[in-house]
């Protein structure tokens, strides 16, 4: 992987407050594809600062980040108000720590972030490493001392909750924008003259068809964990796309449900198969970023 010797951003928050619906109701942060949770590759981004992740009320506690960091959770209040929402909840704890109620806070020095610090922010559902876009987003917002935040739009396509931004920026922006309950990242992205920044792509996990499509060429997809978080999974794929769907075990001997695409019916003639776990582990363990996953098999 390419890396730069600009330094990183001070601070990190990850959005992680959305209900998953278009993919029936799972707890995307916890999906595991490759053997990582997507929660992690936003946790491996790498700051010297605070990290602060953004989750619904009563959702399975994500952990440390995978170098060991402490990660402070916070949660939107009241729930469902967007990503904005979410954003202000993880910006606010960063800009006034003891303003903003945590659920979950171990051993963290908390103290105000410094105005000038730069704050980056990720959605959850990044399909892939995004340590080394984002510093080629914090680059590019180096480079430019006026812009409050640097956002990623390879192609011209801006990833609005997928930025860089100035503290001091991100404050403002929060002040004008008011109650951000329902307004979308971009009204709040624009009242900090932002830059676009031509960064490579990480796909994200919206859609059944992004799940399929991160599988390459697989046509069988083994779906480990709870019954409910399999069936939630195994109705937003079957129904929008014609997959089919019946129970089997996976590698570890563990009740799972198979999906297979239209014309697949029969895992054993060869075809390639892969593996999800979704939702966390069925039984909790000390430290969830070290769980035993299932990674993805034969995907391409």
């Amino acid at each position: 992987m390419q890396r730069h010797a600009a330094p990183p951003p001070h601070h990190l928050v990850v959005v992680a407050g959305g209900s998953g619906q278009r993919l029936g109701g799972i707890d995307k942060a916890l999906c595991v594809i490759g053997g990582v949770r997507l929660v992690d590759w936003a946790l491996a981004t790498p700051v010297p600062g605070r990290t602060v992740v953004v989750r619904p009320a009563g959702r399975a506690p994500v952990g440390r980040s995978p170098d060991g960091r402490q990660v402070e959770v916070v949660s939107e209040r009241p729930a469902d108000g967007g990503p904005a929402a979410g954003l202000a909840a993880g910006a606010r704890r960063l800009i006034d720590p003891f303003a903003v109620e945590s659920d979950l806070c171990l051993g963290t020095d908390l103290h105000p972030v410094d105005p000038n610090d730069l704050v980056a922010v990720l959605a959850v559902d990044h399909l892939g490493p995004t340590d080394d876009m984002i510093l080629q987003v914090t680059a590019a917002l180096r480079r430019h001392p006026n812009r409050g935040v640097a956002v990623a739009a390879p192609d011209g396509d801006p990833q609005w909750l997928t930025a860089v931004w100035r503290t001091w920026a991100l404050a403002d922006a929060l002040i004008a924008l008011e109650d951000p309950r329902d307004k979308a990242v971009r009204r709040l992205v624009q009242l900090a003259d932002p830059l676009m920044a031509d960064v490579p792509r990480v796909p994200s996990l919206d859609r059944p068809e992004d799940l399929v499509k991160v599988l390459g060429d697989a046509v069988h997809l083994g779906l480990s964990g709870t019954e409910q978080h399999r069936t939630q999974i195994a109705s937003a794929i079957g129904g929008g796309m014609g997959w089919t769907s019946r129970e089997t075990r996976n590698p570890d001997g563990a009740p799972a449900s198979l999906l297979s695409a239209p014309g697949h019916v029969d895992p054993a003639d060869g075809a390639q198969r892969a593996w999800l776990e979704v939702g966390p582990p069925e039984q909790a363990m000390p430290r969830w970023a070290d769980a035993r996953l299932v990674p993805i098999e034969g995907s391409g």
